[in-house]
């Protein structure tokens, strides 16, 4: 939050290093989203599973690595918590809630973390029950000891709904007419390339040639719910208000 203040204090732009933000989905479903057609999102459907289990042991590269959303050494920034802060929330979570305020526009209220370490000293899985402002309600979790790659979103509203799955590149969005739009297929190639979009927007952004692809807020957002699932995770499973994190 404060960064985000500073920022918009000082006239600056403060980008997130969040790729999928700069997918052709992701930026008509958003624009689908704000234009208020399907009504308030009722229900969130986040997971993200992936294979990154031997950096939150703090060895090298994953064996089942996605080609597509590479993850980067060294290990030890992922595996120790006086580093990372947290294993899978930190690390891979981060990015399917940020895509989830990007898309939805939403904020979370309050949240109800579950995570299990399974013998390391970071989270592996993570399980979170979230309750956000307006009402709707969502499940965020996920797994970082999978052997597959799954990065699916999911909003169910009031006229309409969106079904995004990131890795197979396909967004399905269900209209309040009836009518279904199938976005067309992301070839892989072209979702490689967005983990570079985000330095790119960066340069475009100080030479006056683009706007901001991954607003501060958005990273304000995903911050917020983590933190507030770290914690609930940490007294048990009791739930914990975005406001108390702040008090």
């Amino acid at each position: 939050r404060d960064l985000s203040e500073l920022a918009r204090e000082s006239g600056r732009e403060l980008s997130i290093g969040y790729p999928h933000t700069y997918s052709p989905h992701a930026i008509r479903a958003r624009e689908v989203m704000r234009s208020g057609e399907l009504g308030a999102v009722q229900y969130v459907n986040c997971i993200m599973v992936s294979r990154v289990v031997e950096f939150l042991r703090g060895e090298g590269s994953p064996q089942f690595g996605s080609p597509i959303f590479p993850v980067h050494g060294p290990g030890a920034v992922y595996s120790q918590p006086a580093l990372s802060g947290g294993g899978q929330g930190h690390l891979q979570m981060t990015h399917m809630v940020g895509l989830l305020f990007f898309v939805a526009g939403l904020r979370a209220r309050q949240v109800v973390g579950m995570m299990r370490n399974h013998g390391l000293a970071v989270d592996l899985v993570d399980a979170m029950a979230v309750e956000f402002e307006g009402g709707a309600l969502g499940s965020v979790g996920g797994s970082g000891n999978a052997f597959q790659h799954k990065l699916d979103l999911q909003l169910h509203c009031e006229r309409g709904a969106i079904d995004m799955d990131m890795v197979a590149g396909t967004t399905t969005i269900r209209h309040a007419d009836g009518t279904v739009e199938e976005l067309p297929p992301v070839p892989d190639e072209e979702r490689a390339r967005q983990r570079f979009m985000t330095s790119g927007n960066l340069v475009d952004m100080v030479l006056g040639r683009a706007g901001n692809g991954a607003p501060a807020e958005v990273g304000w957002r995903a911050v917020e719910l983590l933190d507030a699932a770290y914690r609930s995770a940490g007294a048990g499973g009791a739930a914990v208000t975005i406001e108390s994190l702040y008090e």
